[in-house]
């Protein structure tokens, strides 16, 4: 969509690389680092649970920030709704629930996104429970710990 037109398909198969102008083209030189988030398998039946607690599950589901996503088009929805999909790994909302299942299938490097205005007390409850149960057997780190070299 106009909306969410990246397409990395073609980008280079490594954890993290480094470019200059073109995130598709690694530069071992290059400026910036790509980090890429990693994603999750999700079946059609995720999608009906996080719809349904979006609005029915009360308080634990309601987020906390006051801000909005962009909106998938009707055909998204029925898309999700009904085939196989991958997901971003996500800390927010419902979403939170896949945090084991990411693990699993990222078992090299995890890269989580979140956004504040998406977290709800269910995902911050899962993600407290998630770094938990991980704490001794991996390394958790933010982008402040990757330096320039």
């Amino acid at each position: 969509t106009p909306e969410k037109s990246f397409d990395f398909s073609g980008s280079p198969i490594k954890n993290n690389w480094r470019f200059s102008h073109d995130p598709l083209l690694e530069d071992e030189n290059g400026a910036f680092l790509e980090i890429p988030i990693s994603s999750v398998s999700t079946p059609p039946f995720f999608y009906f649970k996080f719809l349904w607690n979006k609005f029915f599950g009360g308080y634990n589901h309601k987020e906390i920030g006051d801000g909005f996503a962009i909106r998938n088009s009707k055909k998204q929805i029925f898309n999700l709704l009904f085939k196989p999909s991958f997901s971003v790994a996500s800390i927010d909302g419902y979403k939170a629930s896949l945090l084991n299942r990411c693990a699993k299938q990222n078992k090299e490097q995890l890269v989580l996104i979140g956004h504040p205005k998406a977290f709800t007390p269910f995902s911050l409850k899962e993600l407290g429970s998630f770094i938990s149960k991980r704490k001794n057997d991996s390394i958790f780190t933010t982008y402040s710990n990757y330096n320039e070299s």
